[in-house]
C-alpha cells in the first residue's frame, strides 16, 4: 500500500489540495512542451522573474501563488474547472 493511500481514502483536506496543485503543475508543463513556449517568456508575460516562474513549476515546492498558476494556464490556454460535491 502506497504510504499516501489512507490519506486519499479518507480525503485528507492537506493531501488533497497537495495532489490538486501537483495535477494542475503537471498539467502546465505538459502545455508548455507541448507547445514549445519558454519559461522566459511565460516570466515577462506574467511580469515576475524567471525564478518565480521555476518555483510555480516545480512539482516538489507546494506552498504556491494560485493567481499565478491560473494566470499561467490562461496563457497557454487552459481553462480551470472547478466542482464541489457532497461527500
Amino acid at each position: 500500500m502506497p504510504y499516501d493511500q489512507p490519506l486519499f481514502l479518507i480525503k485528507d483536506p492537506e493531501y488533497m489540495l497537495r495532489d490538486h496543485i501537483e495535477n494542475i503543475v503537471a498539467r502546465i508543463n505538459e502545455e508548455i512542451g507541448r507547445k514549445k513556449i519558454s519559461k522566459k517568456y511565460l516570466a515577462r508575460q506574467l511580469k515576475t522573474s524567471d525564478n518565480q516562474v521555476q518555483r510555480l513549476l516545480n512539482p516538489r515546492i507546494m506552498n504556491k501563488n494560485l493567481t499565478q498558476l491560473y494566470k499561467l494556464a490562461a496563457l497557454l490556454g487552459l481553462e480551470f474547472e472547478v466542482s464541489v460535491k457532497a461527500a
